[in-house]
Order: C-alpha cells, then structure tokens, then sequence
C-alpha cells in the first residue's frame, strides 16, 4: 500500500494554494518574435502545422540538415555562433535549450537548458521523493540497505522496477518484496529506480488502469518563476484486466501494468487493444473530459475541483524543484534564460480513494496527431477527442505566452506558481 504517512498528507491537502482561482488570463513573454518567424525540426510535423495555420512563416530546422550528426550539431553550431539571431521562435528539443541559451535577445526557445538531464529517473527520485505525492523511491544500487530496511519497517510488498534513462514504460517490472526476481535487482550495477507500487488504483468498471498524461509549462524559470496546468487532459488505459498477482520477472503482464500507447500498441498485444473492452470500448484512450463525465455519473465522491487543486499544487513543487537543479543550474550558469519555455507531460496515478499521483514528469512530451481510425478500420472518436486535447495545448500554449493575437481559447491554464 501507499505509505499511510504520506495518504494522510494528500487527503488532508487543504493549503492556502488550493484556494487559488482557477481560471488565468494570458501573460505576455517578455521576448516575442514580432515577425512571426519559426524554426523546427521536421519531424514536429503536427507543431510546424499547428503555427501555420496561425500565420506564422516556417523558416526551417534549427540547422540544416541537423538531424545526421545530433546533438554534435548543436554543439558545433552553438561554438561557431552560426545559430539564426534575429526574431525567431525556436521548437527546439533536449539539447537546443542549452545550445540556443544566450543566442540571442530576439529568440524565443521552447526548451529550458538541460532540463532533460534532471528528468532521468534518479534525478526526480532525488527531487521529489520527500513529497507525499510521489511514491516512495529508492536509487540503487547505491540505496539497496535503506530499500531493505524500509520494507522491513512498512511491510509495503508492491515495488516497480525503472531502469534510469528509459522512457514509455519499456524494461519496467513489477515484483513483490523479497521474491527471487526482486533479489536478483541487487546484482545489477547500472543505476536504476525501485518504486513503490501504486497496488490499489482506481480502476476502471473495476477492472483496467489507467493513468492521465498532463501537462504543465515554465514559461519563465526565475524572476519570477512562473508555472501553469493545462485544465484538460488524455486518459491512457492498460488493455489487460488488472490482476496485483501478476507480477513478478515471470508471471509479469506489462499490458495490465504499464498503460503507455507504446506499449499497449505492440504487435502481439493489438488483439486486446482493439477489443471492446468493458467500459472502455475499443483502444486505449480517452479524452479527460470523458473520464470526468464518467466519475459525475458514477462516482459522487470525486470532486473534480480538487483533482485540479492538488495537481496544481503538485505542479507547482515540482517546477521549484525542477528549475533549481543543478543540471538546470549548469545549463543557465552563463545566462538567465528569461526568453526561454518548456511544456512538460506528468503521469499522474489515481488511487481508489480518488489521491493522485505524480510517477514522473517528461520533457518534450508527444504533440502528434494520431488516426482516429485504427489498424484494424475502426474510428475510435476517443482519439479524435483526444487530438483536440493536443491541439488546445499546443494553441493555448501560444496564447499563453502571448505570441501573437492567436486563436480563441480550448481550455484554461491554471497558475500553479
């Protein structure tokens, strides 16, 4: 189970924060490409489109013909100062923020330096772990003494396995405490996280996890720091009725665990993704305001005022933290990037108590588009639904920032910080 200690704390989470107004208007960026120019890689297709069709001018990648040598090539181009100075919003990615850091006062850059390196799963395991809203995380090998002793003094059984620099659930295992599968994590050499298991999610008709993608921007890392939520989200559902017993590096089934696209798309898995499941229907995802509908239809004990309270209090804590580390410090040592921004995507758990949970935050999330009609020929309006989701952030984002005049607005931001 979750550690009571910390369950206590977020059910009673009724700080001053909480009280925040939900609804923000629009802050202008201090730095605004009054030209409209933009610059992104081609594979940000959905992006590239989205700025075009609010009149903005595609002027290239960030270097021609970047992509065969990166991120040497941002590295190359950043000591030759070849970068593009005059107005320009830059859709960078991983090394672009510390690369374009400095570059220019007429530059907007959508990545802050090096925020990419302190989302590395030990690196959130040191930066959140005191939260009662992360679950508890221990960094081995180096912790394996404390992770003994703590299972020893809680009885917690229920651990997730995070190899450190992995991404969209792959090489995570869950194991019960003390099985031969789990011992066997203490031989390994590599750094890597053990989490505490989320045991008792809430579950969908009681039978399949899932957990919400959200989003969270900095548009300014100091002076103040500025944070925002997106007041909507996307739903992402395991294809495998949920069973606590299979665990285990034998008995593990990754598709009622884990609940990445990625991984509930693999081929050997499409049977079930394409199934009309219980509840769910076919595929693997919703739209938040479809989960939101649900819980007002069956579940009277959610109260969605809340959800959106505590996400943005997690929102908040977790930007401070963020933008104070110390590869975000390094990458910042020679500048204060106040024309630089990043959105992030959060995965965020729901217990059976209707508590949330943040398992990690990652930069650059996926802003595509995807079919609404499936591999197998069926439309799935979920995903039509969720394309809207994507399409609100990206556009909200920019109003956010104020940009430019823009388009009316999806959704709302909420002010975290």
């Amino acid at each position: 189970m979750i550690d009571s200690k910390k369950l206590k704390n977020v059910t009673e989470n009724g700080n001053k924060k909480a009280s925040r107004k939900i609804r923000v208007k629009s802050r202008e960026h201090k730095y605004i490409p009054v030209n409209r120019n933009f610059r992104a890689w081609s594979c940000d297709k959905y992006v590239i489109e989205t700025l075009k069709k609010r009149g903005w001018n595609y002027v290239g990648e960030p270097i021609k013909n970047g992509r065969d040598d990166y991120p040497k090539s941002m590295m190359q181009a950043k000591k030759k100062n070849t970068f593009d100075k005059n107005d320009c919003l830059f859709w960078a990615d991983d090394e672009g923020g510390f690369a374009l850091c400095g570059n220019s006062k007429k530059n907007l850059v959508s990545v802050m330096p090096h925020s990419h390196k302190a989302l590395t799963k030990t690196n959130q395991a040191r930066m959140f772990n005191k939260y009662d809203w992360f679950p508890t995380c221990f960094i081995l090998p180096k912790q394996k003494n404390e992770l003994l002793k703590y299972i020893k003094d809680t009885g917690l059984e229920y651990w997730i396995c995070k190899p450190n620099d992995s991404y969209g659930g792959r090489s995570m295992t869950v194991y019960k405490a003390n099985t031969p599968g789990f011992k066997k994590l203490f031989k390994r050499k590599m750094p890597f996280v053990v989490q505490q298991y989320l045991h008792n999610p809430y579950l969908m008709v009681n039978n399949y996890k899932f957990h919400l993608r959200c989003y969270m921007v900095v548009t300014h890392r100091k002076n103040p720091l500025r944070a925002h939520v997106y007041k909507d989200c996307q739903v992402l559902f395991a294809t495998v009725k949920y069973d606590l017993e299979a665990v285990g590096d034998k008995n593990f089934n990754k598709y009622m665990h884990l609940t990445n696209y990625c991984i509930s798309n693999e081929k050997k898995n499409r049977k079930n993704m394409y199934a009309d499941k219980p509840g769910i229907g076919i595929g693997t995802e919703w739209e938040g305001k479809a989960l939101f509908q649900y819980f007002r239809e069956n579940e009277p004990d959610f109260i969605e005022e809340k959800f959106w309270r505590d996400l943005s209090n997690i929102s908040a804590k977790a930007a401070k933290k963020l933008m104070k580390s110390k590869p975000v410090k390094k990458g910042c040592k020679k500048y204060i990037p106040e024309s630089h921004f990043e959105l992030y995507g959060m995965d965020i758990l729901m217990d059976n108590h209707f508590n949330i949970y943040l398992t990690e935050i990652n930069a650059q999330p996926g802003m595509e588009y995807m079919n609404p009609k499936m591999g197998n020929g069926v439309y799935n309006k979920h995903v039509a639904e969720s394309n809207k989701v994507t399409a609100g952030v990206l556009n909200d984002l920019f109003n956010l920032l104020g940009i430019d005049d823009g388009i009316p607005n999806h959704g709302e931001w909420i002010a975290a910080c």
